[in-house]
C-alpha cells in the first residue's frame, strides 16, 4: 500500500519562502526521500509518496521539522491507496492515493491532519485520533518540535542520546517530550502502523 502526502504551508504569504522550503528539502534529504518521489509545487504547496506504514510517522516529522525555527505550520493530507509501479514525476500520478490526498487537502479548513482511503471505519478512527493528537503538536515550540523531531528521526534514542544531540539538560528534554506529547504520539504512530501493515 502506497502514501501519499499533500501538504500546504498555513499564511505562507506571511513568512519567506526559505523559512519552509529548505526545512521541506532538508527533511526528504535526511530522511533519504528518493529524488521524484516528492515535490514542491506552486511554491508553497508539496508533495510526498512514500510506504503506507510510514506515512504517519513522516507527516510528523516534517511538521516538527517546520516548527523548530518558530517557521509556519503546515497542513497535510494523507491518502492511501494501492501502491502501483509509476514512471511519472509526482506531481502528474493519478493513483487513487494521489487523487485522495490531493482532495483531501483542498477540504481541510481548521483541520492539519486528516487520512482518506477506501477503508470509511479505519478513515473515522484515524481523523479522531489526529484531531486530539494536534491539539498539541499545533503548539509545539520550537525547542519541543526540535526535540520531538530528534525522537521521531529514531525511536530507539535514550534520553542521553537526546540531551547529547541537543545540549539541553535530561530535565528540559523530558519536560519538553512530555509538553509535546511524545508518549500519546508514539502510540497514535504504532496503532497506525498496526492498522496499515493488517490490511
Amino acid at each position: 500500500m502506497l502514501a501519499v502526502i499533500s501538504g500546504d504551508i498555513i499564511k505562507s504569504s506571511a513568512h519567506a519562502a526559505q523559512n519552509y522550503q529548505e526545512p521541506l528539502k532538508l527533511e526528504v534529504a535526511e530522511g533519504r526521500v528518493a529524488y521524484g518521489d516528492w515535490a514542491i509545487f506552486q511554491g508553497d504547496g508539496f508533495q510526498l509518496r512514500c510506504p503506507a506504514q510510514d506515512a504517519l510517522r513522516q507527516a510528523l516529522l516534517l511538521k516538527a521539522r517546520l516548527k523548530q525555527k518558530d517557521g509556519p505550520d503546515i497542513r497535510l493530507a494523507i491518502g492511501l491507496g494501492p501502491d502501483a509501479p509509476s514512471s511519472v514525476p509526482i506531481n502528474e500520478d493519478t493513483g487513487l492515493a494521489y487523487q485522495y490526498s490531493g482532495r483531501l487537502l483542498k477540504e481541510l479548513k481548521k483541520q492539519s491532519l486528516a487520512f482518506r482511503s477506501d477503508y470509511q471505519d479505519l478513515d473515522t478512527t484515524l481523523n479522531l485520533m489526529a484531531k486530539l493528537a494536534m491539539l498539541v503538536a499545533d503548539h509545539w515550540t520550537p525547542p519541543v518540535a526540535e526535540l520531538i523531531h530528534l525522537s521521531l528521526r529514531d525511536p530507539q534514542r535514550s534520553q542521553k542520546d537526546l540531551m547529547r544531540l541537543s545540549g539541553k539538560s535530561q530535565s528540559t528534554v523530558s519536560e519538553a517530550l512530555k509538553r509535546g506529547g511524545f508518549d500519546a504520539l508514539s502510540d497514535f504512530e504504532a496503532y497506525f502502523r498496526a492498522q496499515i501493515e493488517a490490511l
